[in-house]
C-alpha cells in the first residue's frame, strides 16, 4: 500500500487574502511537482484533502497527473492541529492507495506516528508543495518512506 502526504504549496498571507489560495509562487511549485508526479503514474483511491482552499488548489493541481478511482475529497480531521489517530488508524485499515494534501504540523504528526509510532518524533521535514510517498509492508505492517519529492527538485 502507497499513502503519499502533500504539504499544500504556498498560499497568500491572511491579510493579502483572507481565504489563503495559492500564491503565484506556489501555484508555479505544484505545476512543477505535478509535472514530475506525471512521470511516475502515480494511481491512488482518492486524493483526500482538508478543504482549506490551499489544500484544495494544491489536490487539483496534483490530479492533473495522479490517476484517482475518487477524485478529490474533502475530508474532515486534516486541519493543522487535529490528532492524526484517526487517519492513522483508517491508512492501517485499508490496502487502497491514498494522497492526502494536508498542513503542517498534521502531516509531520502523521508521517512520524505511521513510521515510529510517535507523532512528537520529528523525522520528515515538508516544505510547501512536497511529497512524501510511504510504503507499507504487507506482512509487517510497517511503514517506510520510498520517497521525498520537493519543488526545488522539480525546478532541475
Amino acid at each position: 500500500m502507497e499513502v503519499y502526504l502533500v504539504r499544500h504549496a504556498e498560499a497568500k498571507r491572511p491579510e493579502e487574502d483572507p481565504r489563503q489560495p495559492l500564491s503565484e509562487r506556489g501555484r508555479e511549485a505544484v505545476k512543477g511537482v505535478s509535472g514530475l508526479v506525471k512521470n511516475l503514474n502515480i494511481t491512488v483511491k482518492a486524493i483526500k484533502h482538508s478543504g482549506k482552499l490551499r489544500a484544495e488548489e494544491t489536490a487539483q493541481e496534483l490530479s492533473k497527473a495522479v490517476t484517482s478511482a475518487e477524485g478529490l475529497e474533502k475530508a474532515g480531521g486534516l486541519a493543522p492541529n487535529d490528532d492524526v489517530g484517526p487517519m492513522k488508524t483508517l491508512l492501517e485499515d485499508t490496502n487502497e492507495n491514498v494522497m492526502i494534501v494536508g498542513h503542517l504540523p498534521y502531516l509531520a504528526k502523521l508521517a512520524s506516528s505511521l513510521l515510529c509510532g510517535d507523532p512528537t518524533q520529528d523525522i520528515v521535514s515538508f516544505q510547501a508543495a512536497t511529497i512524501v510517498r510511504l510504503d507499507r509492508d504487507e506482512s509487517s505492517g510497517g511503514w517506510r518512506i520510498r520517497w521525498m519529492l520537493t519543488p526545488d527538485v522539480a525546478e532541475v
